[in-house]
């Protein structure tokens, strides 16, 4: 029925999209993401210990903004000492503690009760400045596309009704539970596209819910791009996959009608980057083909680092030959598979986006020891050159909007590097920010 409906709708609708965007990182374990002016919205929950009440900030961070701290809170309880802190003073329902460390863990105890509407601004910034980080928020400037998945938690969620989402005003969004709300209001700040990924399990509830809330609360000229499930194909034979992907025609119909406003949605069906014959079964199915408007990848360059074949390489020039092996598969490992998601999205009448994408290298291994040049490889400025030619081959294969692995953060796992290191790195001295600043400015470069 909202395939029928939407249908008609959709092929008239030619919504505008940037060129690129990025993910943000999960509010996690480790994270060098300050998104927030109150710090305990990125602090674990309270737990109790005995007769006192504990919650860590900066939960083993690579980088703490150092400074003087101000906590206000409600209810009988007392800040009575701060593990990798000092207290400078503590009364009644406040306390001043000054933070000195940049990376590590600080962990606040309260006794006498639990406590409640506890918030802590500091390092220069309070609530004056609003809910989102000046430097969080002045970093976001370079993205004119936003994916929430990690932030809200969609991606692995097991949500299904609009009941199980996190609810407005929970107090801490630590591992992944940032509310819907806060998610579509920092869009709004920035005035970007707004991504939404929705739990693969997601009910009509959900759909009809979140759909309610982008009408309510977005900016009615932000354009919007809706996916089922992060993944979608992820652990599922190819049939399952088939299965999934039928269903992601019709769930995100429903969205897209009950945002009122469909033709400022982009309804995208995402796809394996490692397996074509995967993508062409999912997106030429029937009760698929036809029925989305963009298909989305997760396109990486910096694979062929990790080959056997370049150990010897490495050792003898060290990281310049990493960079060497970047601009190389960049052009000849990269490129070749992007012109053929290309054609795909072309034979399909799709736009190209990527969900997901950047540099992803890791040393081979055989060779563990060479992590290091690896490491050192990804701030060198001359990176940039990688980068641009990979960009470039992704602007030949059609490629639209590129939402970049991750906003900041340490490189993950898998060898994914995000934009930045730590929040407040100097862009001066970020060679990876610095390419996605030409990306973004020069698309067509």
């Amino acid at each position: 029925m909202y395939a029928i409906a939407i249908g008609a709708m959709l092929s008239l609708s030619q919504v505008s999209l940037p060129p690129l965007g990025t993910n943000l990182a999960p509010i996690a374990q480790g994270a060098t993401q300050t998104a927030f002016t109150d710090f305990m919205h990125a602090a674990t929950p309270w737990a109790k210990e005995g007769d006192t009440w504990t919650a860590t900030v900066f939960s083993k961070s690579g980088h703490i903004p150092p400074g003087e701290y101000r906590a206000d809170w409600e209810g009988r309880g007392r800040l009575v000492g701060v593990d990798g802190a000092t207290l400078v003073e503590s009364g009644a329902g406040s306390a001043v503690l000054s933070l000195t460390k940049t990376e590590g863990s600080v962990t606040l105890r309260v006794e006498g009760g639990q406590p409640d509407r506890f918030k802590l601004f500091g390092a220069g910034f309070g609530p004056e400045y609003g809910p989102f980080h000046p430097v969080f928020a002045q970093r976001m400037s370079l993205y004119r596309g936003l994916r929430f998945a990690d932030w809200v938690g969609t991606a692995g969620s097991q949500e299904k009704s609009w009941s199980d989402r996190t609810p407005p005003g929970t107090p801490t969004y630590f591992g992944g539970k940032v509310p819907w709300e806060v998610a579509i209001d920092l869009a709004s700040a920035k005035t970007t596209t707004l991504w939404v990924t929705l739990p693969e399990g997601a009910d009509e509830s959900y759909v009809t819910g979140l759909a309610h809330l982008v009408r309510d609360r977005l900016k009615t000229y932000l354009p919007i791009v809706v996916e089922l499930g992060d993944e979608l194909w992820r652990d599922k034979t190819s049939d399952q996959a088939i299965v999934a992907a039928k269903r992601a025609a019709e769930v995100t119909a429903q969205f897209a009608i009950e945002t009122g406003s469909p033709e400022r949605v982009v309804r995208v069906l995402s796809v394996p980057f490692e397996d074509e014959g995967l993508a062409r079964a999912m997106l030429g199915a029937e009760g698929v083909k036809g029925r989305f408007q963009a298909m989305a990848t997760a396109p990486f360059f910096g694979s062929s680092v990790s080959d056997a074949g370049n150990i010897g390489r490495i050792k003898e020039d060290e990281y310049d030959a990493v960079i060497e092996i970047l601009s190389e598969d960049a052009e000849k490992v990269a490129a070749p598979r992007l012109h053929v998601f290309g054609e795909i999205a072309k034979e399909n009448g799709l736009k190209l986006l990527a969900y997901s994408g950047g540099l992803r290298m890791t040393a081979p291994k055989e060779a563990p020891e060479l992590q290091g040049f690896v490491t050192r490889a990804a701030s060198d400025t001359r990176i940039m050159e990688a980068y641009d030619l990979f960009f470039k081959a992704w602007a030949r294969a059609g490629g639209g909007l590129f939402m970049h692995m991750r906003d900041t953060g340490p490189p993950r796992e898998d060898g994914a590097y995000p934009a930045l290191d730590y929040q407040a790195q100097d862009t001066l001295d970020a060679p990876r920010h610095q390419a996605l600043v030409r990306y973004g400015l020069f698309p067509e470069r």
